[in-house]
């Protein structure tokens, strides 16, 4: 594969589409190993607490376990909702699985935007300059106290004194940060600032406009655009056949943001990005954890991207 490729452990599930009323442990052990053996780049679990009523399980709990039964792919937190986590408690969480993994963690960081699920569970819900200005402070905190012997911080949000992360983690000089969102006056510019990875969502026309933004922000900040690495998410589903497209779509319901087609179709709806520059896919396919569209992309789409 020419490009990374990570797929997302949905966060709900269509028993139309994939033949499960609910997802259990089982059948997310079996779906992400079934991944690693296809030689995808990444297994990408969501942070939500909750979505409606869905049956879901904590994402960071999840990643700890994946790193145990895989051996070589990415564990990818995709994405961390800061306003629900404690940053400098996170740097540990995430120098721990690191640690587990052998090295194979990547931390995506955002600054949430389901407010029901932060009222659900209690949590304040500042507004969103407030959100976005503690995560950058997050990332600061975090990438400190992942390559320091002891950090001393006084933020605005997080106060340090002799705070020790050890041991650091196992990729140097740190896991890969990806920031995901499309905000163009506070997301772009942090993650202009600080990304490794920026990660967002959209047709062709809306990510190349959101990367010549990021581009401008890496003027100011004197960094090279080339540094980041730009990462698309997508929904989607695919069948051998438009007879069976059809006749899935006549039983469930799928809607204009899910990309759906032949291999070969959805072959010649990715190129355009990896011409765009996209680096990374990061792929959710709705009839999780049902593997056929996993299967067809991996065997008829990924070797041609």
């Amino acid at each position: 594969m020419s490009v990374e490729i990570a797929v997302n452990i949905s966060t709900d599930t269509n028993p139309a589409l994939s033949g499960y009323s609910e997802v259990q442990w089982a059948d997310q052990c079996n779906f992400v190993t079934k991944i690693e053996s296809q030689g995808f780049d990444g297994i990408a679990i969501p942070d939500h607490l909750m979505i409606g009523d869905e049956h879901s399980l904590e994402c960071i709990s999840l990643s700890a376990a994946f790193a145990q039964l895989t051996d070589e792919i990415d564990i990818y937190l995709n994405t961390i909702n800061n306003n629900l986590r404690h940053g400098p408690l996170l740097a540990k969480i995430a120098s721990s699985i690191d640690n587990i993994s052998g090295g194979r963690l990547k931390l995506g960081i955002g600054a949430g935007w389901y407010e029901a699920e932060a009222n659900a569970y209690g949590y304040n819900w500042p507004d969103a300059p407030e959100r976005l200005y503690k995560m950058e402070e997050s990332i600061i905190v975090l990438k400190k106290l992942w390559t320091e012997d002891s950090v001393n911080f006084d933020g605005e949000f997080y106060n340090l004194d002799g705070a020790v992360c050890s041991p650091h983690p196992v990729q140097n000089p740190h896991p890969p940060v990806m920031i995901g969102g499309g905000g163009e006056e506070f997301t772009l510019r942090i993650a202009a600032k600080h990304a490794d990875i920026w990660n967002y969502y959209g047709d062709i026309e809306t990510m190349d406009n959101k990367m010549k933004v990021l581009s401008k922000h890496c003027d100011i900040y004197d960094r090279s655009f080339e540094d980041i690495k730009k990462s698309w998410f997508c929904r989607c589903l695919i069948r051998k056949s438009q007879e069976k497209l059809e006749r899935i779509q006549e039983n469930a319901n799928v809607d204009d943001s899910v990309t759906v087609g032949t291999p070969s179709e959805i072959l010649e709806k990715f190129k355009p990005y990896t011409r765009l520059g996209i680096d990374e896919f990061v792929l959710d396919f709705i009839d999780y954890p049902n593997k056929r569209s996993a299967e067809l992309f991996s065997q008829e789409v990924a070797p041609y991207l």
